[in-house]
């Protein structure tokens, strides 16, 4: 029974900290992010992407392990754990910071699933298949993007703009009547940039943004870099299916003729996006934006508390802090013995120390008696006067 206490405590305790370096840690990683945004301008969308994604899994891994740190840095009970670092309020009150973050991250945990049924159902609700010669136009386009998979394409009477859900048995969802509405050439690109999707595998990395979200929920950084990342991922099917096709113009041209309207987020969606705008800027000026105002306001805001905080006092508190209760007693006795062992040296260094009194007095009769000496060779008495 004991022992199963000591676990749970343990575990609050370690997750406690776990949540307070990721802070700091997600400083880091709005660092690394500014640094990729602003020299890979020119760059193209994919490279960008690529590092957005390993900066955000670094950061991840590195969350991972700062709890398996806390975890075995202090095994022998609470009071090790609160006294040896600053944060003695955290230790205090781990198990209130676990079950607020618990509460929150089963809500949104909760919310995802019902989103991912509700999309499951997208699947089957008021579809049905498109034409025989439209199949064999998009089986042609999969094969032509290196996609084996076999892929079901349906009108739908329920989404408003064009999206692929799943990624095993994938699903392309056109709304209903819209084929009516485009050209041929509108309808390709369109295909083109649902296919896009399911080759990168991008609706199982959105799954995987989704849930890093809802577990680091209150981390700033992390809900702006799964933004920009979401962001690049729309680029990075742009670019392909502008590679693929060779007209840039027409495609800009299909982007602009779909009003923007939103789609579900863990949908990969052609229209839904609601950075529209910046992906045909992006697409006309042949580079990606930068930071803007806020951001860089943000990011200098963070490094002026940054260096603030790590040449706080405070910080440099834990060198000077008492031992834990927990400290053996044979430590406790070295520490004495050093002690003793300083001191006997120090006494042995300097044993006029203990003689300073009477050397002194010696010092002083010696003095007296040269004086003497020195008025008798004169041929005047010590005592007497002029």
């Amino acid at each position: 029974m004991m022992l199963s206490l000591f676990i749970q405590e343990k575990i609050t305790v370690a997750l406690g900290f776990t949540l307070l370096h990721s802070l700091w840690e997600g400083v880091g990683l709005a660092f690394l992010t500014g640094m990729i945004m602003a020299f890979t301008r020119r760059s193209g969308a994919a490279v960008r992407y690529n590092l957005l994604m390993s900066a955000l899994v670094l950061f991840v891994v590195g969350v991972f392990f700062t709890f398996l740190y806390e975890m075995e840095q202090h095994t022998t009970s609470q009071a090790d754990w609160v006294g040896s670092r600053i944060g003695g309020w955290i230790g205090e009150h781990a198990g209130m910071i676990a079950a607020v973050w618990f509460g929150v991250m089963c809500m949104k945990l909760i919310k995802l699933s019902f989103d991912l049924y509700a999309l499951q159902r997208l699947k089957v609700v008021r579809v049905k298949p498109l034409a025989e010669h439209l199949q064999v136009r998009a089986k042609h386009l999969a094969d032509g993007l290196g996609i084996r998979k076999i892929i079901r394409i349906v009108e739908s009477g329920i989404v408003r703009v064009p999206l692929v859900i799943g990624y095993i048995r994938p699903v392309i969802l056109i709304p209903a009547g819209m084929i009516a509405r485009v050209t041929p050439e509108d309808l390709e690109v369109i295909l083109l940039h649902e296919l896009a999707h399911i080759r990168r595998m991008d609706y199982l990395v959105n799954i995987f943004l989704r849930i890093v979200s809802i577990l680091l929920f209150f981390n700033p950084a992390v809900l702006w870099v799964s933004s920009l990342i979401r962001t690049e991922r729309e680029n990075c099917c742009d670019d392909l299916v502008i590679r693929h096709t060779g007209d840039k113009v027409d495609y800009i041209r299909a982007l602009l003729h779909f009003e923007e309207q939103r789609a579900p987020s863990y949908a990969m969606a052609f229209g839904g996006s609601s950075r529209m705008l910046s992906r045909v800027e992006r697409l006309a000026a042949g580079y990606s934006r930068t930071l803007n105002r806020m951001e860089l306001l943000i990011l200098t805001l963070l490094l002026v508390l940054t260096c603030y905080f790590m040449g706080h006092p405070v910080f440099s508190m834990r060198a000077s802090m008492p031992a834990p209760a927990g400290t053996s007693a044979r430590t406790a006795t070295s520490m004495q013995a050093a002690t003793s062992a300083r001191t006997g040296t120090s006494s042995r260094a300097s044993p006029g120390a203990q003689t300073a009194p009477a050397d002194g007095s010696q010092a002083a009769a010696m003095e007296t008696k040269l004086k003497a000496e020195a008025v008798a060779g004169r041929g005047r008495p010590p005592d007497a006067h002029p």
